[in-house]
């Protein structure tokens, strides 16, 4: 499935418990050190980065979840019914992943970074807030 900002606001209809109170979260999920592990290991090895971390995502979501990659190695998620503080456990689902490649394991890490979908939000914003926090963990996250 292709997602865009166009078809992303048709997938953001949050159901909400109480009048003007939104549960749906969209977050993004990116591979750290992706094209290094490419340089690395090689494309196959890419390739196989890429099913297992997707392998996992799909592991971790479930019912009316969503999860794509946008591509490259960033994926969206769309967790629609989630409270913030559930958010937080489908994505440390997402860590100490590992790709058997012959006689090694090449561990996989991600960052990610989430928002709350607002009445009113267009994708745009929605995005750009996500976006904007998955930077931020990453730049938390750099030695």
């Amino acid at each position: 499935m292709q997602i865009d900002a166009l078809n992303l606001r048709s997938l953001m209809n949050p159901t909400a418990s109480q009048p003007g109170e939104a549960t749906t979260s969209r977050s993004t999920a990116e591979i750290q050190d992706y094209v290094c592990q490419l340089e690395r290991h090689g494309h196959s090895a890419g390739d196989l980065v890429l099913q297992e971390f997707a392998r996992r995502l799909k592991k971790a979501t479930h019912g009316s979840d969503i999860a794509v990659r946008q591509g490259g190695d960033e994926f969206l998620i769309i967790l629609p019914e989630y409270p913030p503080e559930k958010v937080n456990l489908v994505l440390s689902r997402l860590t100490h992943v590992h790709v058997d490649l012959g006689n090694k394991q090449i561990p996989v890490f991600c960052s990610s970074g989430w928002t709350q979908y607002r009445a009113n939000d267009t994708a745009e914003e929605l995005i750009r807030r996500a976006d904007g926090a998955l930077y931020s963990h990453k730049g938390a996250h750099i030695v």
